[in-house]
């Protein structure tokens, strides 16, 4: 049992909720969803899960928010940093925006004020947010179905 700790659940509450935000501007640009909020969350809820189950085994480490959001944030970024490759040439951009903007996030956080957890919650979203943005320019995914006026979805030529 892990006790009155239960960080994972901090951890998978992080990165599903920036992951299913960054997820829908991926649906719309790339064609990505699922894939993006799973890598979210199962990135951002391994370190804080090996952190309840170090907790329930009888370590005395002390929890720190910060070393969970950083080891968190470089699991899920690779895993993201995969996606955006076949997409974009300047995919490469995503692992030091997520460093930045996860890094600054946990900092701000870190004072565990609710004022100071939303403001590093919006710092996040602005700095990952406009990275893949520049990344990924306008690009739309190849299986976005055209729309004939008045008429709807258009595949392949017909209705």
């Amino acid at each position: 049992m892990i006790g009155a700790s239960a960080q994972s659940i901090v951890g998978i509450g992080m990165g599903a909720g920036v992951g299913y935000m960054q997820a829908r501007l991926l649906r719309q640009r790339i064609g990505v969803y699922k894939q993006w909020v799973g890598a979210s969350v199962i990135g951002m809820g391994l370190p804080f899960l090996a952190w309840d189950l170090t907790t329930a085994l009888g370590s005395e480490f002390t929890f720190l928010l910060l070393s969970c959001i950083l080891f968190g944030s470089l699991i899920l970024e690779l895993m993201q940093w995969r996606m955006l490759r076949k997409h974009s040439d300047n995919a490469y951009w995503w692992i030091p925006a997520c460093i930045v903007g996860w890094g600054l996030a946990a900092a701000a956080s870190d004072a565990m004020v609710i004022v100071v957890i939303l403001l590093g919650g919006a710092i996040l979203g602005v700095v990952t947010g406009a990275v893949l943005t520049r990344i990924l320019g306008d690009q739309r995914p190849a299986t976005e179905p055209k729309l004939a006026p008045d008429k709807g979805p258009v595949r392949n030529g017909s209705r």
